[in-house]
């Protein structure tokens, strides 16, 4: 499987990434939120989050990436004083299709030096946190989506943490069943499933590894 697939628009990856070392990624609840804060911001104007799951050392995530006139749009919004050199490049250039992937990585970046000079900050701590490079792998929605929902949700049964992935809060299962959450995009997993009725039965059910070809990515 390829987990350096590059970034295009419209397209859906299974985004992972761990620390150093198995160091621990979060070691409070604050951290969590701030991961999720920065995620938002560095990453939603690029990208659509349909599922996380924040473990002891590593993190998974479910995304698409959205179309181009909405980057364009978002990247026109943000001041100019504020746009990186990736951005103001991608809104000149004649061929954004070829400059999407490395944008999309660059923001990436941001988002994960934002987070570890924090991280670093308050615990006195210094060097890199996160492995290079993360990882991501192309799939397609039509086949795997509401199965690599379920493996996010269920990664931290997968490892032992819990019997039941439902003892396990630290993931985006409750707040798409609850229906209020400002970071997932909600709509296509109700599309995807059919319901939130059938997103919850689906998440109930067992479901064996070999349905997940081409998602996995050993952690």
């Amino acid at each position: 499987m390829n987990t350096n697939a590059k970034f295009d628009c419209g397209l859906y990856y299974h985004v992972y990434g761990k620390t150093n070392n198995k160091e621990r990624l979060f070691r409070s609840q604050d951290n969590r939120n701030f991961f999720l804060q920065r995620l938002k911001h560095y990453l939603g104007g690029f990208l659509d989050i349909h599922a996380y799951a924040l473990m002891g050392n590593h993190y998974h995530l479910s995304v698409k990436i959205k179309d181009e006139v909405k980057i364009q749009d978002y990247l026109g919004s943000v001041p100019v004083s504020e746009r990186t050199l990736k951005e103001r490049d991608y809104l000149v250039s004649q061929e954004k299709s070829a400059l999407i992937s490395d944008l999309v990585s660059s923001e990436f970046r941001r988002f994960f030096i934002s987070y570890s000079q924090a991280f670093n900050k308050r615990y006195n701590r210094k060097g890199n946190l996160f492995n290079k490079p993360f990882k991501k792998s192309l799939y397609d929605p039509e086949k795997k989506f509401v199965f690599l929902q379920y493996y996010i949700h269920h990664n931290a049964r997968k490892h032992g943490l819990v019997s039941d992935f439902e003892e396990y809060k630290h993931h985006s299962y409750f707040e798409i069943l609850d229906n209020n959450s400002s970071l997932i995009d909600i709509q296509e997993i109700i599309s995807r499933f059919g319901s939130i009725e059938n997103f919850e039965l689906f998440h109930k059910e067992i479901h064996y590894e070999d349905m997940f070809e081409g998602l996995i990515i050993e952690d």
